[in-house]
């Protein structure tokens, strides 16, 4: 049971090592939805002086009213009640409209 509890805490650990040094954003969220933890890429991201001061900000990366659209788009999903996407099967005709096209001037940067 000891061996067990001991793998536990040190896969804990080595996640929470990951999270903290990830070049990547990550944070985490409690069952309300509150930010638990963040690393120093999320803290830089959203100006915050280190993870503890975004933590105690709440500071969001997104608008909340736009993560509440985005929530309540995937409950509809998940439960089936959100009408499929469709698409025509065809590209839009740029050039057949006298012309236009999204890069006319300069060049494409990606």
């Amino acid at each position: 049971m000891r061996e067990k509890l001991a793998e536990s805490e040190a896969g804990a650990k080595a996640a929470r090592l990951a999270h903290e040094q990830a070049a990547i954003l990550a944070w985490s969220r409690d069952d309300e939805g509150r930010m638990v933890s963040c690393n120093a890429a999320y803290a830089r991201a959203v100006e915050a002086a280190d993870e503890n001061a975004a933590v105690d900000q709440s500071a969001e990366l997104f608008d909340p009213g736009l993560r509440r659209e985005a929530a309540a788009a995937l409950a509809r999903r998940a439960s089936g009640s959100a009408a499929p996407a469709r698409w025509s099967g065809r590209a839009p005709n740029f050039r057949g409209r006298g012309g236009a096209h999204p890069v006319r001037i300069g060049r494409r940067r990606l």
